[in-house]
């Protein structure tokens, strides 16, 4: 594997998570397009905050740091129950959850 640095990592999940442009996650971010740029050049950090709301938007906040990617220890079920869980809406969250919970006190 490559190693690449923090700052490259940063970049590199934007793109993975479908920001196109510096413009664009700094905007859902409201910050500038300039910060954003210093933590892709490594020139800034994001601070708690901002690394809160990347990890909200899907961001992999261990990968950044670490270059080790949050689910590389996951089944592929277990990838596949994540994915859907992500996308599905509120009321299926819940529904599943109960289930879950259910079957886990059985």
């Amino acid at each position: 594997m490559k190693n690449i640095s923090p700052s490259e990592r940063i970049k590199e999940e934007r793109i993975a998570n479908n920001y196109k442009t510096q413009a664009d996650i700094a905007n859902k971010l409201n910050i500038t397009r300039e910060t954003w740029g210093r933590y892709e050049r490594g020139l800034a950090i994001p601070n708690g905050d901002v690394l809160l709301f990347l990890s909200e938007l899907g961001f992999d906040i261990g990968y950044i740091f670490s270059g080790s990617r949050s689910n590389e220890l996951l089944s592929e079920d277990e990838k596949k129950l994540l994915s859907a869980w992500r996308s599905a809406d509120f009321s299926s969250k819940f529904e599943a959850f109960k289930i879950l919970q259910e079957s886990s006190t059985s």
